[in-house]
């Protein structure tokens, strides 16, 4: 399979089909005969590849588990002057523990400090459901 780059995931640490592209279909398949899926195929840039080279660093990722302490969380975003984005990985469809004011409380520090506040799912075939969430 030819997958997407930007849209490929490892699913396995050994053989051959350890990548997937689970949210997008491949480019192209090759068996005893090669399918371009030319439909998917980006156009030609009119422009040059620009290459970035700055990237922000002061990024925090938390993966939500089951019991996850918000207290922890609070911490980092009270006695820190540098973050400057949270990525919360949370369960199934994008969602956390809804009942649990802390949390929120402590979401709420983070925007109100100028941290951006990102939101994904710890599954590989879901689409994070952005409008469950309103600080």
């Amino acid at each position: 399979k030819l997958l997407r780059g930007n849209r490929s995931v490892k699913l396995r640490s050994d053989g051959l089909d350890a990548f997937d592209s689970p949210n997008f279909p491949p480019l192209a398949t090759a068996g005893t005969q090669m399918i371009l899926h030319e439909n998917l195929l980006l156009r030609t840039p009119r422009k040059p590849l620009k290459v970035l080279t700055k990237f922000e660093s002061s990024v925090l990722v938390i993966r939500l588990i089951p019991g996850f302490q918000d207290d922890t969380l609070g911490f980092v975003i009270e006695n820190t002057d540098q973050l400057k984005a949270l990525v919360l990985d949370l369960y199934g469809m994008g969602n956390a523990p809804g009942r649990k004011s802390s949390l929120i409380e402590v979401l709420k520090k983070a925007i109100a400090k100028d941290v951006v506040v990102a939101i994904t799912s710890q599954c590989v075939q879901v689409s994070v459901l952005q409008l469950n969430f309103e600080f």
